[in-house]
């Protein structure tokens, strides 16, 4: 690493609450590699935004099933499904 990344413990705790970000800090010898810290929070933040977006898609999907008719076995069916590790649905 280059010296421009790193910043001291107390620097990387003081960049993590001016932004308002948990920003993950590891301090390693000569003190935070604030590229990893972000890089890391970076892919926490977008993993949790795909996982809300897919549960908003999913709830979505089950409001226009309901407005639309669908039974509570058939809505209970798919939810099983969807929560399935190896999803095999019958019908």
């Amino acid at each position: 690493t280059n010296g421009e990344q790193i910043v001291s413990l107390e620097g990387a705790e003081l960049i993590s609450m001016m932004n308002g970000y948990e920003i993950p800090i590891q301090e390693e010898e000569g003190g935070v590699d604030m590229c990893k810290a972000l890089d890391d929070w970076s892919r926490r933040e977008r993993s949790e935004g795909r996982a809300e977006g897919r549960k908003e898609g999913v709830d979505e999907v089950f409001e226009a099933m309901k407005a639309m008719g669908a039974s509570k076995d058939f809505m209970d069916a798919i939810q099983e499904y969807i929560h399935s590790p190896s999803p095999k649905m019958t019908f």
